[in-house]
């Protein structure tokens, strides 16, 4: 069967036995909205879509995932 993205974060977290709020995904359209709603952190890279930018916890406008790294690091 055809997976969505959400459908595969689901099983993925639970493969892993990992809490859905210790998780992040990353993404930059509407496809990736249902991994963004299922984790507790998610990023919106250069979103071509207004929906992933709503949904997102944080937006990079740029397509530089470096600003990622230290946010990141003030997480752990």
């Amino acid at each position: 069967p055809q997976w969505s993205k959400g459908e595969v974060v689901d099983q993925v977290i639970a493969q892993a036995g990992a809490s859905a709020s210790n998780c992040i995904a990353i993404g930059d359209g509407l496809a990736d909205v249902g991994m963004f709603e299922r984790v507790g952190w998610s990023v919106a890279v250069a979103p071509e879509d207004d929906k992933a930018r709503e949904v997102a916890s944080l937006t990079l406008d740029e397509p530089d995932l470096t600003p990622l790294a230290e946010l990141l690091a003030r997480r752990l």
